[in-house]
């Protein structure tokens, strides 16, 4: 799949759906909650799997930000909604 239009669990339809459809592109809806978003071959996406028990949305931004940080030198920290964030800009991200 090249793209896609990717929705949260509660999320009302952002999207023109008639439009999506007569492009061919598909609309997923994933598990966890969330904005819309549009997917290509340009995105990188990751999953960060846990115990349910486990899992705070803090621990797994401050993971990802770790990785950020460390593989690309970029200094990603993580806001107190627990956003990931570059220079004050959100990067986008789905816990």
């Amino acid at each position: 799949m090249e793209k896609c239009w990717l929705c949260g669990n509660w999320e009302k339809s952002e999207c023109n759906v008639r439009l999506l459809r007569n492009d061919s592109i598909p609309i997923i809806r994933r598990k966890s909650g969330g904005g819309t978003v549009f997917h290509d071959l340009g995105n990188t996406n990751y999953t960060v799997i846990t115990p349910r028990q486990n899992f705070t949305r803090k621990h797994s931004a401050d993971l990802v930000a770790r990785a950020i940080r460390k593989r690309f030198e970029i200094p990603a920290y993580v806001n107190e909604r627990h956003d990931i964030e570059i220079e004050d800009l959100k990067i986008s991200i789905f816990l």
